[in-house]
């Protein structure tokens, strides 16, 4: 007979059980979605990887906003407010062009995105 859940988290009888959780996991275009269980001291753990392909080249197409960006992040060191001011733009704007342009080249740091644009170059 298959035990039922009570509120909680406990079966029927008053055993605990562990408490399930959802997420919802959004994978953007291009990434791939690694899932690994185990089973370590008696629970099933979970482990999920979101990893992107490295960018081919010439495949990240930039804006030319994008790559005034990319071009001040790489080459002179400004920090974003520094950047937003030269560029006549508010600080919130530089922040979601540099998400952009990490997001369309797959990288997540400066030092990243300063290597893929010594490989690919700005396109």
């Amino acid at each position: 007979m298959a035990s039922r859940r009570a509120a909680g988290g406990e079966r029927r009888g008053g055993k605990k059980s562990m408490p399930r959780t959802e997420r919802v996991l959004r994978v953007p275009p291009g990434a791939e979605l690694h899932i690994r269980h185990t089973r370590e001291r008696g629970a099933v753990v979970v482990r999920i990887e979101i990893t992107r392909a490295p960018a081919a080249a010439g495949s990240p197409k930039l804006t030319c906003r994008q790559r005034e960006v990319a071009k001040l992040l790489t080459e002179t060191g400004l920090a974003q407010k520094e950047i937003a001011a030269q560029l006549g733009i508010t600080l919130g704007s530089v922040r979601t062009h540099v998400m952009a342009i990490y997001r369309r080249l797959g990288v997540q740091s400066r030092p990243g995105l300063t290597a893929v644009l010594r490989e690919v170059g700005p396109k």
